[in-house]
Order: C-alpha cells, then structure tokens, then sequence
C-alpha cells in the first residue's frame, strides 16, 4: 500500500492511483470476511478517474476502518507480487 496507493496520494498520480486501486480490488484475502472490499477499491479506482481527492480519501478510511486491524492481524506477513 505504501508503494502502490501512498506514494502516488502524496504526489497527486491519479492515473497510478486508479490502476493501483483496481489491482487491490482483486487482491481480497477473504471474501467472505472481507465483504465490501472490492466496492471500496472501486470507487477509490472511479474517485482517481475523476481526480477527486476527498471520494478517494473517503474510500481509504472506511476500508481501513473496516478491514485494517484483521488485515494486519491475518495477513501482516502477505506478500502481493506487482
């Protein structure tokens, strides 16, 4: 995430920021936990489309505030190939 969603954020890459969040809607560890994952990833993907920085920063904190503690808990040693 830091590489792929924060780094492009802090340099405002909407173009980066909207493959990056197409890419983390097909990275779900857990579905069937995990339920609203890929919708958020979307519309964090739409939100960059449009350059629209507050839907996007939206769509990040209510899937940390979702899913980041049993992500960290779970799946902390994940490692995603790019």
């Amino acid at each position: 995430m830091r590489q792929n969603i924060a780094a492009p954020l802090a340099k405002r890459d909407f173009d980066s920021l909207a493959k990056s969040f197409e890419q983390v809607s097909r990275l779900n560890p857990e579905p069937k936990h995990f339920s609203h994952w890929e919708r958020l990833s979307k519309e964090g993907a739409a939100a960059a489309r449009q350059k629209e920085l507050a839907k996007l920063t939206s769509a990040c904190s209510r899937c940390h505030e979702l899913y980041r503690p049993k992500y960290i808990e779970r799946h902390r040693e994940r490692r995603i190939e790019n």
